[in-house]
Order: structure tokens, then sequence, then C-alpha cells
């Protein structure tokens, strides 16, 4: 794998949005996918999913990785980092880089993400 990291090196305390963005133009600008993590995931799934063309999943389970592609064509998948080991993190990860995304009834539904406009 070849990848650009932008998270923080040192101990203090930052604004995580502003990484996630710089993370989420790479991403857009590349046509790649990748990794968020946080403390719980939760915020940098939030601030990706605000960006069109991003579709980043939370995930706790390989199942739940590797659903993420197949259904929802994922590109980020964000975890929780004070919630995961680097072990299930590496698991989680390996099942999504596996998994194929399923097309049909699956496109549909993504093209919809598009159709759902401001404010819905």
């Amino acid at each position: 794998y070849s990848f650009t990291d932008v998270c923080p090196h040192g101990p203090e305390s930052v604004d995580y949005p502003l990484l996630v963005i710089e993370f989420v133009q790479q991403i857009l600008k590349t046509k790649g996918q990748g990794l968020l993590l946080c403390g719980t995931g939760i915020g940098v799934s939030m601030v990706a999913n605000r960006y069109r063309g991003i579709r980043a999943a939370l995930v706790t389970s390989p199942e739940e990785a590797h659903l993420a592609k197949a259904h929802n064509n994922a590109n980020v998948l964000c975890f929780g980092g004070r919630l995961r080991t680097s072990r299930e993190v590496a698991q989680m990860d390996d099942a999504w880089e596996k998994a194929h995304f399923e097309k049909g009834r699956h496109q549909r539904r993504i093209d919809l993400f598009n159709d759902l406009g401001e404010g819905f």
C-alpha cells in the first residue's frame, strides 16, 4: 500500500476536523480509500461524511467492515482508537480490503445519497 499520513505526531491536542478535511481532500483527489481513527471513530466519520463522494463507515467488526464495502462501497473506514486494538483494526481493514462492491440494488441506493440534497 502507499499512504499519506495526516495524523498528529506529538502529545499536543489537535483539532481533528482539520486533519479529516485534509484527508478527505486527498481521497477525493486520488479516488482512493483510507482509514480514519479518533478516540471513538464517531467524530471523524461525522466530518468525513459531510463531503459528497465520501462514504465513511464506522465499523466495530470484520463483518461490518466487509458489508461496508460490499453493500455501501465505503471508501473510508473509521475506527475508535481508544476502543479497538491494533489487531482488531488490522482484521477489519483486511476484511474491507478483500470485499468487493456488489453493485445492483446497492448501487441504486448509493445513487440516492447524491439526490438527498442539503438539509436532509
